[in-house]
């Protein structure tokens, strides 16, 4: 009698298992971009009040708007999880860089509320989120360890 042996690949699905619930993707104004820039990114996503800064969501705006396509990723990753051992640093970079990329895409687009006539005056344009392009240029995304 011969006793056959199916292989589901159930090691590899595990240590995959184990590897993603070890690590976290964060996106938006990192600790990198330095602390000014992250008061400026907080300060706008939030507003403030005081300083008559309007809120204009940029990162949770784009999380919220991407949701679904995020949490489809990541259905796409435990499906690749039973095929074969995957990468899973790289799925998560690649996640990470499509959130960078929408999050850049809200703040280039974003146009509501609008920056007030001096302010306009005083950058020569009206986009809300841009003045010198240097916290556009500072979102980035990390994996990072939970």
């Amino acid at each position: 009698m011969v006793i056959k042996i199916k292989d589901n690949h159930y090691n590899s699905y595990m240590a995959n298992l184990k590897e993603l619930d070890s690590k976290k993707v964060a996106v938006g104004l990192l600790k990198s971009a330095g602390q000014d820039l992250v008061n400026i990114g907080v300060a706008n996503e939030f507003g403030v009040k005081s300083q008559n800064i309007p809120k204009r969501s940029f990162i949770r705006s784009t999380f919220n708007k991407n949701k679904r396509k995020v949490r489809s990723e990541f259905r796409k990753i435990f499906r690749s999880f039973k095929k074969s051992r995957i990468n899973v640093k790289t799925k998560l970079k690649e996640i990470g860089l499509t959130q960078e990329k929408n999050i850049k895409k809200t703040i280039y687009t974003l146009k509501t509320p609008p920056n007030a006539p001096y302010t306009i005056e005083k950058k020569g344009f009206d986009n809300p989120l841009i003045e010198t392009g240097k916290m556009y240029r500072s979102i980035s995304y990390q994996i990072r360890k939970k």
